[in-house]
């Protein structure tokens, strides 16, 4: 019975997880156009999205998908910490293997695009879950 209950409580939060990161990158979008027609130059536009996205992001996983309800400034400081450096790491990952995957072994770029947004969500997904919101916390 237990196990019914909490498979249903994972796909939930899966089904949570793939929705918020929908909306994370229209905010994303969004966020980056404005940056644009307020005369941001492209790398500052481009940092301001990710920026804004990260910390949207952030609140929709610690409120809806994760549930993480303790909202002290030490708790939610070392939450958006981890957030943020695990984010820029696997932003990092995304990068590099997206050129490893191009350049050194001739994937399309698309197909490797594919390939690397997938492994960074799953990623995202399982550091979220274990390390920042779970009950293993790296803090």
């Amino acid at each position: 019975m237990t196990k019914v209950i909490f498979s249903k409580i994972r796909k939930q939060e899966i089904l949570l997880y793939v929705f918020f990161g929908a909306l994370t990158t229209f905010v994303s979008f969004l966020a980056y156009w404005i940056a644009l027609r307020f005369g941001a130059r492209l790398a500052l536009a481009n940092t301001i999205s990710h920026a804004i996205a990260i910390t949207f992001a952030y609140i929709t996983n610690k409120i809806w998908v994760f549930k993480s309800l303790d909202v002290s400034i030490k708790v939610m400081a070392k939450e958006y910490i981890a957030f943020f450096t695990s984010r820029i790491a696997t932003y990092v990952l995304d990068t590099l293997l997206l050129i490893a995957l191009v350049y050194m072994l001739r994937i399309s770029a698309l197909l490797a695009r594919i390939f690397t947004s997938a492994l960074v969500v799953i990623l995202n997904y399982v550091i979220s879950r274990k390390l920042i919101f779970g009950k293993n916390k790296i803090m």
